[in-house]
């Protein structure tokens, strides 16, 4: 069974997090913000770009990508965001409709080196202290 979700506003945006002990929703709840270094830095290279276009690569619920798109939004900035794990996937194109993000377009794909399939494993999310 999946575990409640809580919606919650930051000063990054909104975003559906799990109400479980994983990492991310964690710092979400605590922080208000995932790393704002990340952002720092990602701003000093988008901001000198007329489109940015960006890739989030393991983009989990939308942490990085949710903010960034904001940012570069009036920019006509695209994201393109990855995620292999289907619930997380979910989560993360809830975030980007909660945050009405029509410049996101997620893909529910691992990304590597060659192409081929693999498995990605069903996860215990009262278990997993980083999904």
């Amino acid at each position: 069974m999946l575990p409640r979700v809580n919606n919650i506003r930051t000063e990054t945006g909104e975003f559906l997090l799990f109400s479980t002990e994983d990492y991310i929703s964690r710092h979400l709840y605590a922080k208000g913000s995932w790393d704002p270094h990340l952002l720092t830095i990602s701003r000093l290279i988008y901001k000198k770009l007329s489109t940015p276009v960006i890739l989030d690569i393991g983009a989990n619920l939308g942490a990085y990508s949710v903010p960034v798109a904001r940012e570069i939004m009036e920019t006509g900035g695209q994201i393109y965001a990855f995620e292999p794990q289907r619930i997380v996937y979910y989560q993360l194109c809830g975030n980007v409709v909660l945050n009405r993000l029509d410049n996101v377009f997620t893909y529910n794909v691992a990304l590597g080196s060659t192409e081929r399939q693999i498995e990605i494993p069903a996860l215990d999310f009262e278990q997993s202290d980083n999904v």
